[in-house]
C-alpha cells in the first residue's frame, strides 16, 4: 500500500532540472502523485530510498534563490506535516583555495565557530568588483544528521564512500542519462582577478595564460568530499575576488542560492555538487555531473540513518514554532557586519609610508626625541590635548628645527595611550606623501583601524556612494571621516588625536589651506575630544589656510622662538647620547676604541652653541662624524674648524664640513679635484633636481656612469642622502635643508659644490634624450607582447619593470620637464628633433604601457614653446602633426598601447609623418587610403554608456562638460581629451550642464525632477533645486546669480543661483514643452524655445513677452541662441531648417537649407559671423550668418544633440547619440572620398570575388574593383531600400531586390542600364539569385514563397510554395537544373526547376535555417547553416544527413570559395573537404577574419586593429583576403591580409574552439 501524505518523514528540494532529475533517478520506488493542501503550488516525486519516504521538491523552471526556496519549504510543511528534517540537494560554486576543491567535488555544510553551516549574503548583481550585504545564517543540522555525517566521515576514511556506486547504478538503469550526466573532461581555474572575456558562456576567449597551475589528480580518481561552510545568496555569486575574500574571513568554501530562504523554514542539510569556480568563468557543463554525485551522497546519508530514529524526531512544524531555527543569528549578523566592513575598508588605499610608524629606511632612532629632551614642549601639547577647548595645535618652525622628530614621538605616545587615531606624515617628492590625493583615504583608513565604532559608518559611505574616493578632498572629507565622527554614539575613547607632520611639503598650495580648513570642522564632534597636531614651516599657504579659520579653532607655537637655554639644553643632551653611540660603535678592535669621555664635554658645549635651534645640525653632524669610513675625531675636528670662521651661517657650518672632506679625500692634485667636484655636481645634482628619485643602479644607467664610481662618491654622504649603501633604493637627501642649500645662489661664491639648477636640468636633458635614442630598450613592441590587441591592464607589473627599467620609464616621462627647466632652445635636426624623427612612436608606446600616455599632449605643447623660431620649420611642423597624431589616438594607446604601430598608423592621413615612418606589418597586404592631411576631426571622447545630450566649453576653453542619458556630467580635458571627472548625483537622464559665466560652478538638470549645482574646482555637489517636473535645458544670466531653467510644466523659473530660491516664472503656452531657454548677452532678455513652433523673447526684468518668433507651422522650434551682440537669434526647427531672427523686430533675416532632419541645437561663434547646427542626420554644419552659406559639414554615426564653439571661435564641439563627443578644428580643410552620401546598407561580391556591389541610404548602387579599391559604376535610380545584390555568373548582369516596395531590378552592368522591375511578390523580398547561365531569377520572400522569373522577360514563371515560415535564401545547384531553399520554419527544401516539384525536405535543423550553399564539383551535396549555430550536410539524392558539424558563430551567409575548398561565411572562412566528408571535423571554426566586438578587426582569436569610432562599420563583407566594411559616412573601404605572414608574425589565425 502506496504511503499517504502523513507518513513522509524526508523532504528533499532541488531547484534546477538537473538536480530533481539526478534526485528522481536515485529513488528506489516512486510512487503517484497525492492531494496537496490549498493554496500549494509546488511539484512533487513522491518515492522511497530503503525504508524511508521521500517527497522531492522542486522550484519553477528556471528559477533559483532564496526567496523561492522558502515558499517552496513552507508548502512542503503544510501539505506533508510529518516531515522531520530536510535535505537541499543541488549544484554550487566552490572555492578552490587551500582545500584543493575541484569541479565534481561535494561539499556539505557543518557548523563551524559561531555559525550553523551557512551563511547568507544578498547580491543586488554579484559579478566581478560588486558587493554584498550579510543577512543571517542558517542554524546547525538536526543532531541525527550531524551523528550520520561523523559516522559517514568515519567509514570512510576506512573504506571509501559508497555513493558512487549509486551514481553508477542511476546511469545503468537510466542510460538516457548518460551523455548529460557523464563526467566532463574539462576543469580550468583561472587567476581570482581575471574576468571572463567575451559575453559567450564558454571561455574560447579568455587566455590560457591566466589558468592556474594545479596537479592533475588520477583520472579513476572520485570525486572528493568536504565538510564545512557554504554562502547562500539571492543570485549567484560570479566574483573570485569577493569568493576568496568571504573564504578568507568567514571560512566559506561553496556558494549557492537557496539554503539561505530555508533559515526560517526547514531544519536541514546542504549538499552541493561544484559545478563551477564562483566566478565570471561560469558554464553549464558540469551541472548535470555535479547534480549526480550530490543526489548520490545525499542518498548514502539518508541510507545511514535508522528509520526508527526518524520517527522519534519533532515534526520540522514543531521545531519552527519553538523558534529554535534562528538561535544563533545575532551572533552570526554580527559576525557577518565584520567581514563585510573588512572588504569594504580594502577600498581605502593608503599614501605608502605615511603614518608615524611606517618604515621609511632612517633609522628609527633618530625619528623619536631622546629622552629629556623637549620636555616643556611635550608637556604644553599633552596638557593642550586633555583640557584645551581648542582642536588644532599648530607647532611651526624653520627647517631643522626638528618639527618631524616632535611630531613622530607625540604620534607613538598618544598611540600607546590608545588616543592616536590617525597620521600623515607629507614628504615633498615621495609619491602620494607628497600631495593630498590620498591624504582622506589613508587619515579614514587609519580611523577604521584605531576606532571600531566608525568601520560600519564608514562602510556605510562607501556603499553610498562608490566614487567617493575619486572625489575631491572636501566631500571625501566629509562623508569618510566628519560624517562618521559626527555619528559616533558610543566611542570607546574620550580623545582622539591625528597628527598631520610638514604640510607645507604638499605640493598644491590650495590643497595645504583646504586641508587646515576641513581639520578644523573636527570641532563640531561631540562624542569625543579630537585633537589635530600639525607641524609645518612658516611658509604662506599654510598661513593663509589658518587665517582661514577662527583664531578660537586653534593654538600655535613656534619652535624657533623657544628660549635659547631650553633649545640648548635639548641639543646637548642628544650630542652626548648620539656620542655614547659612537664610542660604543668603535670599542672594537679595542686599539681604536675612542677615550671614555670622548668628545668632552667643552667640544659638546661648542657644537651646541652652533647647532642653537636647528636639531638638524646636530643630526646631521652626529651622523657626519659617526661615519665608518672616517675617522672620528678627525671629523670632529673638521666640524669644529668652521666654528670661528666668519661668514658662515649655520646651514655652511652644518654641511660644508662634509662637503670639504670629499675633496680631502680625493687629494690635493687640482685635476683630482676638479674631477671629483664635476662628478659631484652632475651625481649629487642630479638627485636633488630629478622629478622623481632613482637608485644608484637606475642612476648609473641614466648618467652613464660607472655605479661604483657613483657609490664611491656617495658613500661620504650617509650623513645627508638615505639608502646609499642599497643598490636598488632610491637615493633621497635625509633633508630638504640639504638641497636648498645647494641650490642657494647666494652662498658664499667660494662654494665649489654649489649647484646650477638650470645647468643640471640641461645635463639631465640631454642624458635623459641620450638613453632614449641610444638605448636598445626603446623600441616598438618594448615589452615583447606580440599581440597587437593586448590590453594594458593585462600587463603584469614585473613584465613592465623588466622591460622599461626605472631609468627608462624616468628618461620618457621628464626628459621635456628638464628641457623646459634648461631653457634651452630646440631646432631643425638637433638632437632632440632626431629623438622625435626617429623614436617617436615607440617613446609613445613606452608612456602609453607605464600608464602615462595623458602626459604627452602636455609635453609636446611644451616642445612648441621651446622651438628656435629661426630655421626650424621643419620641427614646427612635425610638431603639429605630433600633437594631432597624439590627440587622434591617446584614447586607444591607453588601452592597447600596441595600436600605436597598428591602427593609428593605418588611419593617420597619408602625409602623416607617423605614416611615412612607419612600415605596417607584412600581413596588412591593402589598407585603405586615408586623406591627405589632418581632417576638421580633433579628437572623439568615449567614455559616457549612453546617449551625450548637451555638450559646453568652459569659459576659459580649457575644459568640457557633458550630459547623457546615462545619468551622468563628466568633465573633460578640452586640450587632451582625457576624462578629467564624473559627476554622479543623478537618479535619472540629465538633459543639459553648463559652465557658469565665471567657470567657478556647473548646473546640470535631468529628468530627475532636479537642478543640481557643482563647485568646478573641487566637484563637489553644493546645492539641490527641485522641481516639479523635469528640467530640460537651464541658463545662466551673464553676471551668473540666476539660472533659468526650463520644466517640462510648460513654465520657465529663474532661481537665485545662491539660494536656490525662485525669483520669477515666466508661463509658457498651455500643452506645450519648453526645449530650451537662453539669456541674452546683456542679461536684459531671455528667449526660450517651445514645442508649439514658436521662439518666445522676454524682458527679463518684467517678465513680459516682447517677441513671439514663428517657425513652420507643425514643427518644433528645438533651440534658440541670442548672438554674441544679442542683435541676432538663431533657431532650429524640426523641419531640419535654422532661422535667423532680427531680436529687435521679429524680422526673418536668413533661413538656412541644408539638414535632411530636425536640428536640435544651434550656437554662434564668439565673433558671431557663424552659427553652427546640430542634428538627427548625424550632421554638424556650419554657415556663414551674413550669406547664409554653408561651410563646413562634419558628421556622427549616428544623430548630433548639441553644439558649441570654444570660446576662441577655432574649435566645435559636438554631442550625439552614439555616445560620443567630437571636437573640430574649424580651420581644417574638408576632403571628400568616393563613396555613398549615405550610409552602406549592403555589400555583396561577385562570384569571382573580382567585383564588389554596395547599396546605399541615397539610394544608389555602385560597382567596385575589388583589386584596387576603386569605384567602377555607379547605379541610379532605385527610390526604395536595397535588401539584396546578387551577379550573374558572367557579371553582366546585377540583381537588386528592394524590401519595401516587394520590386526586383535588373541591371546591364556594362551599360549601367537598368533592364527591366520584376513585380509579383505581395511582401517583403528577403534574398535574390540568379541561376548560373543567368536566364532566371529567383526571389524568396517572407510570405514563405519563392518566385522563379525569366530574366528576359520579365515574366513570372513559377511560384514555389510548401514553406510554412519566411524564406530566407535559396541556391541553384551547379547545373542550374535543381534550387534548394530554406526557411525559418526548419527546413531545406530541394526543388526541380524545371516543373517545380518538390524533390526533397531536409527536416533537423533546431532553428530557422538562414543559408545554403552547393559545392563547385557538383557532388550531391547541400550545406546549410541555421539559428541553432549548426552546418548540416545532406545528401541531395537521398535526402539522408550525411554530417553534422558545430559552429562557434552563427552563420547568416554561406557560399563555396569557387575553386578551393573554403566556404566564405559572414564569421569568417571555414575549411571544409567535400571530397572526403570523414576529413571534417565535428567541431569547426572560422579563420581569418572576424569581428571581437563593433571596435576591432580580429584574426583568430586576436584583436589586431582597433577601429576608430568613424571608421565602425554598418555592414561588411570578405572572400579570400579581401575584407571591405561599409560605413555610416557612405564610404566603402577595403582591407586585404595575408594569412601565412599573420601566422609568421605569431598571430594564429584559426580561431580556437574547444
Amino acid at each position: 500500500m502506496a504511503p499517504d501524505n502523513n507518513d513522509y518523514t524526508v523532504g528533499w528540494i532541488s531547484a534546477l532540472y538537473d538536480e530533481r532529475a539526478s534526485a528522481e533517478a536515485l529513488l528506489d520506488e516512486e510512487y503517484d502523485d497525492l492531494p496537496l493542501k490549498e493554496g500549494d503550488d509546488n511539484s512533487y516525486t513522491l518515492g522511497k530510498i530503503g525504508q524511508h519516504n521521500v517527497v522531492i521538491a522542486g522550484m519553477p523552471v528556471g528559477t533559483y534563490g532564496t526567496t523561492l526556496a522558502a515558499i517552496v519549504a513552507a508548502n512542503l510543511l503544510r501539505s506533508f506535516p510529518n516531515i522531520r528534517f530536510g535535505l537541499l540537494v543541488g549544484v554550487g560554486g566552490g572555492v578552490p583555495g587551500a582545500k584543493d576543491l575541484r569541479l565534481g567535488d561535494v561539499v556539505i555544510s557543518i557548523p563551524e565557530g559561531i555559525n550553523g553551516g551557512v551563511i547568507q549574503y544578498d547580491f543586488g548583481t554579484a559579478i566581478q568588483e560588486k558587493k554584498f550585504i550579510r543577512k543571517g545564517s542558517l542554524n546547525k543540522p538536526p543532531m541525527i544528521i550531524a551523528n550520520a555525517l561523523g559516522k559517514l566521515r568515519s567509514k570512510a576514511e576506512r573504506k571509501g564512500y559508497s555513493c558512487w556506486q549509486h551514481y553508477d547504478n542511476m546511469l545503468e538503469r537510466n542510460p538516457k542519462m548518460k551523455p548529460r550526466f557523464s563526467r566532463p573532461s574539462k576543469d580550468d581555474l583561472y587567476e581570482a582577478d581575471y574576468v571572463h572575456e567575451g559575453n559567450e558562456s564558454d571561455c574560447l576567449k579568455c587566455s590560457p595564460e591566466r589558468l592556474v597551475s594545479r596537479t592533475e589528480r588520477p583520472e579513476q580518481e572520485e570525486p572528493l568530499v568536504f565538510y564545512g561552510t557554504v554562502g547562500s545568496a539571492n543570485k549567484v555569486l560570479r566574483d573570485a575576488q569577493v569568493r576568496d575574500e568571504l573564504n578568507e574571513q568567514a571560512g566559506i568554501i561553496c556558494f549557492e542560492t537557496e539554503a539561505a530562504g530555508l533559515m526560517d523554514n526547514f531544519p536541514c542539510i546542504v549538499i552541493r555538487g561544484i559545478c563551477d569556480y564562483a566566478d565570471t568563468h561560469k558554464n553549464k557543463e558540469w551541472q548535470p555531473y555535479a547534480s549526480a554525485v550530490a543526489a548520490a551522497f545525499a542518498k548514502e546519508l539518508v541510507l545511514s540513518i535508522a528509520p526508527s530514529l526518524v520517527v522519534n524526531l519533532p515534526q520540522a512544524n514543531q521545531i519552527l514554532k519553538e523558534g529554535k531555527i534562528s538561535e544563533r543569528q545575532d551572533q552570526q549578523v554580527a559576525h557577518l557586519h565584520s567581514i563585510e566592513t573588512k572588504i569594504d575598508l580594502t577600498k581605502l588605499s593608503c599614501a605608502n609610508g605615511a603614518a608615524y610608524n611606517s618604515f621609511s629606511g632612517v633609522d628609527e632612532a633618530d625619528s623619536r626625541c631622546l629622552p629629556g629632551t623637549r620636555l616643556d614642549l611635550l608637556t604644553q601639547i599633552r596638557e593642550w590635548a586633555t583640557t584645551s577647548s581648542k582642536c588644532i595645535f599648530w607647532l611651526n618652525g624653520m627647517a631643522g628645527t626638528g618639527k618631524s622628530t616632535i611630531a613622530r614621538t607625540l604620534a607613538a605616545e598618544f598611540d600607546e595611550q590608545e588616543q592616536l587615531g590617525a597620521s600623515f606624515f607629507f614628504k615633498s617628492g615621495q609619491g602620494d606623501r607628497g600631495t593630498a590625493s590620498a591624504f582622506v583615504v589613508t587619515i579614514a583608513n587609519q580611523l577604521a583601524h584605531s576606532i571600531p565604532e566608525i568601520r560600519p559608518l564608514i562602510s556605510k559611505a562607501l556603499k553610498g556612494n562608490p566614487s567617493i574616493t575619486d572625489q575631491a578632498l572636501r566631500p571625501q572629507f566629509e562623508r569618510l571621516i566628519l560624517h562618521p565622527l559626527q555619528e559616533i554614539t558610543n566611542p570607546d575613547r574620550s580623545v582622539c588625536v591625528i597628527v598631520i607632520d610638514a604640510l607645507d611639503e604638499c605640493e598644491n598650495e590650495d590643497h595645504i589651506k583646504s586641508i587646515v580648513k576641513l581639520l578644523s570642522q573636527l570641532e563640531s564632534v561631540k562624542m569625543m575630544r579630537m585633537r589635530i597636531i600639525i607641524t609645518s614651516r612658516p611658509e604662506l599657504p599654510t598661513k593663509l589656510g589658518f587665517r582661514m579659520v577662527s583664531k578660537d579653532t586653534y593654538q600655535d607655537l613656534i619652535l624657533h622662538r623657544i628660549e635659547k637655554s631650553v633649545v640648548g639644553h635639548d641639543i646637548a643632551l642628544f650630542f652626548r647620547h648620539k656620542f655614547e653611540q659612537i664610542r660604543f660603535e668603535w670599542s672594537e678592535p679595542s686599539h681604536f676604541a675612542l677615550p671614555a669621555d670622548w668628545p668632552g664635554e667643552n667640544n659638546i658645549e661648542v657644537l651646541t652653541e652652533m647647532a642653537i635651534p636647528l636639531f638638524i645640525f646636530a643630526a646631521t653632524v652626529c651622523r657626519f662624524i659617526g661615519d665608518r669610513f672616517s675617522n672620528p675625531q678627525e671629523s670632529l675636528n673638521l666640524v669644529l674648524e668652521y666654528r670661528n670662521e666668519t661668514g658662515l651661517d649655520q646651514m655652511d657650518q652644518t654641511y660644508k664640513p662634509i662637503l670639504d672632506r670629499i675633496l680631502n679625500i680625493s687629494g690635493k692634485r687640482n685635476e683630482l679635484q676638479e674631477l671629483t667636484i664635476k662628478r659631484f655636481r652632475n651625481v649629487v645634482g642630479s638627485i636633488i633636481v630629478l622629478a622623481d628619485y632613482l637608485s644608484i643602479d637606475s642612476l648609473a644607467n641614466l648618467l652613464q656612469m660607472d655605479r661604483l664610481d657613483i657609490y664611491n662618491l656617495l658613500r661620504h654622504l650617509h650623513s645627508v642622502l638615505d639608502n646609499v649603501d642599497d643598490l636598488n633604493r632610491p637615493i633621497r637627501p635625509l633633508h630638504l635643508s640639504f638641497a636648498n642649500y645647494l641650490l642657494e645662489p647666494k652662498r658664499c661664491p667660494t662654494n665649489q659644490f654649489q649647484i646650477d639648477e638650470m645647468a643640471t636640468h640641461t645635463y639631465l636633458a640631454y642624458k635623459c634624450i641620450d638613453l632614449l635614442q641610444s638605448s636598445k630598450l626603446l623600441k616598438q613592441d618594448i615589452c615583447d607582447l606580440k599581440r597587437p590587441g593586448f590590453l594594458r591592464s593585462e600587463i603584469e607589473q614585473s613584465t613592465l619593470s623588466r622591460c622599461i627599467p626605472s631609468e627608462l620609464q624616468y628618461a620618457c616621462c621628464y626628459w621635456v620637464l628638464h628641457l623646459e627647466k634648461s631653457r634651452c632652445k630646440i631646432s631643425d635636426r638637433d638632437k632632440f628633433h632626431l629623438f622625435l624623427d626617429e623614436r617617436f612612436l615607440w617613446w609613445l608606446e613606452a608612456l602609453s604601457l607605464i600608464g602615462r600616455i595623458s602626459t604627452a599632449i602636455g609635453m609636446v605643447s611644451t616642445l612648441q614653446t621651446l622651438v628656435n623660431e629661426k630655421d626650424s620649420s621643419e620641427l614646427v611642423d612635425f610638431l603639429l602633426d605630433a600633437q594631432r597624431f597624439i590627440l587622434t589616438n591617446c584614447f586607444i594607446a591607453d588601452i592597447a598601447p600596441l595600436q600605436l604601430n597598428y591602427s593609428s598608423v593605418v588611419f593617420a592621413p597619408q602625409r602623416c609623418f607617423v605614416r611615412s615612418k612607419c612600415n605596417l606589418p607584412k600581413w596588412l597586404i591593402r589598407s585603405p587610403p586615408m586623406e591627405e592631411t589632418w581632417t576638421g576631426r580633433l579628437q572623439t571622447l568615449e567614455g559616457h554608456s549612453g546617449e551625450v545630450n548637451s555638450v559646453a566649453f568652459s569659459p576659459d576653453g580649457k575644459q568640457l562638460v557633458t550630459s547623457s542619458m546615462d545619468k551622468t556630467v563628466k568633465i573633460w580635458g578640452a586640450g587632451t581629451g582625457f576624462l578629467l571627472h564624473t559627476l554622479q548625483a543623478h537618479s535619472a537622464v540629465v538633459n543639459s550642464a553648463i559652465f557658469s559665466p565665471d567657470g567657478s560652478q556647473l548646473a546640470s538638470c535631468s529628468h530627475d525632477k532636479t537642478v543640481r549645482m557643482w563647485h568646478v574646482g573641487t566637484r563637489s555637489l553644493q546645492q539641490t533645486i527641485e522641481f516639479p517636473n523635469w528640467v530640460g535645458s537651464v541658463a545662466f544670466s551673464p553676471c551668473g546669480k540666476e539660472l533659468a531653467c526650463a520644466c517640462y510644466d510648460q513654465k520657465v523659473r529663474i532661481v537665485d543661483t545662491n539660494t536656490g530660491s525662485v525669483q520669477q516664472i515666466l508661463e509658457g503656452q498651455k500643452g506645450y514643452c519648453i526645449s530650451s531657454v537662453t539669456f541674452s548677452p546683456d542679461g536684459k532678455q531671455l528667449a526660450y524655445s517651445s514645442y508649439d513652433g514658436t521662439v518666445r523673447i522676454f524682458d527679463a526684468g518684467t517678465g513680459s513677452v516682447k517677441q513671439i518668433l514663428e517657425q513652420k507651422t507643425g514643427h518644433f522650434a528645438e533651440q534658440a541662441v541670442f548672438s554674441p551682440d544679442g542683435r541676432q537669434l538663431a533657431s532650429g526647427s524640426s523641419d531640419g531648417r535654422v532661422r535667423i531672427w532680427d531680436t529687435g523686430t521679429g524680422f526673418l533675416q536668413q533661413t538656412l537649407k541644408g539638414h535632411s532632419d530636425g536640428i536640435q541645437s544651434v550656437a554662434f561663434s564668439p565673433d558671431g559671423k557663424q552659427v553652427g547646427s546640430a542634428s538627427l542626420d548625424r550632421r554638424v554644419k556650419i554657415w556663414n550668418v551674413d550669406t547664409g552659406m554653408l561651410q563646413k559639414t562634419e558628421e556622427h554615426s549616428k544623430g548630433v544633440r548639441s553644439v558649441a564653439f570654444s570660446p576662441d571661435g577655432k574649435r566645435l564641439a559636438s554631442a550625439s547619440i552614439d555616445g560620443t563627443v567630437r571636437t573640430w578644428d574649424l580651420e581644417s580643410l574638408q576632403q571628400i572620398f568616393e563613396g555613398h552620401s549615405n550610409s552602406v546598407a549592403t555589400l555583396n561580391f561577385s562570384p569571382d570575388g573580382e567585383q564588389l556591389v554596395s547599396y546605399s541610404y541615397d539610394r544608389t548602387v555602385k560597382i567596385w574593383d575589388t583589386s584596387t579599391g576603386s569605384l567602377k559604376h555607379t547605379l541610379e535610380g532605385d527610390s526604395n531600400a536595397v535588401r539584396s545584390v546578387t551577379f550573374s555568373s558572367g557579371k553582366k548582369q546585377l540583381a537588386c531586390c528592394c524590401g519595401m516596395d516587394q520590386t526586383i531590378k535588373i541591371w546591364d552592368v556594362g551599360t549601367r542600364i537598368l533592364k527591366r522591375t520584376l513585380k509579383g511578390h505581395s511582401c517583403h523580398i528577403n534574398s535574390i539569385v540568379l541561376s548560373p547561365e543567368g536566364k532566371q531569377l529567383v526571389s524568396c520572400s517572407n510570405n514563405h514563397a519563392i518566385a522563379i522569373w525569366d530574366v528576359d522577360t520579365g515574366d513570372l514563371h513559377r511560384m514555389l510554395e510548401g514553406h510554412i515560415g519566411a524564406v530566407n535564401s535559396a541556391a541553384f545547384s551547379l547545373n542550374g537544373k535543381q534550387l534548394a531553399s530554406c526557411s525559418d520554419d526548419c527546413t531545406v527544401k530541394m526543388w526541380d526547376v524545371g516543373n517545380g516539384d518538390l524533390q526533397q525536405t531536409f527536416e533537423g535543423h533546431a532553428g530557422g535555417v538562414k543559408s545554403i550553399a552547393f559545392p563547385p564539383d557538383g557532388k550531391n551535396q547541400l550545406y546549410s547553416a541555421s539559428d541553432d549555430k549548426v552546418i548540416k550536410i545532406w545528401d541531395t539524392g537521398t535526402g539522408s544527413l550525411l554530417r553534422t558539424i558545430e559552429t562557434q558563430s552563427w552563420i547568416t551567409k554561406m557560399s563555396f570559395h569557387p575553386t578551393l575548398a573554403i566556404l566564405n561565411t559572414n564569421a569568417g572562412q571555414i575549411e571544409v573537404d567535400y571530397r572526403d566528408l570523414d576529413q571534417i571535423p565535428s567541431k569547426i571554426s572560422a579563420t581569418g577574419w572576424v569581428w571581437k566586438s563593433e571596435n576591432w578587426i580580429g584574426i583568430g582569436d586576436e584583436k589586431i586593429i582597433w577601429l576608430p569610432p568613424e571608421y565602425r562599420h554598418i555592414t561588411s563583407v570578405f572572400m579570400g583576403q579581401t575584407f571591405v566594411l561599409g560605413l555610416v559616412s557612405g564610404r566603402v573601404i577595403f582591407f586585404e591580409f595575408s594569412f601565412e605572414e599573420a601566422k609568421i608574425a605569431g598571430i594564429p589565425y584559426k580561431r580556437t574552439y574547444t
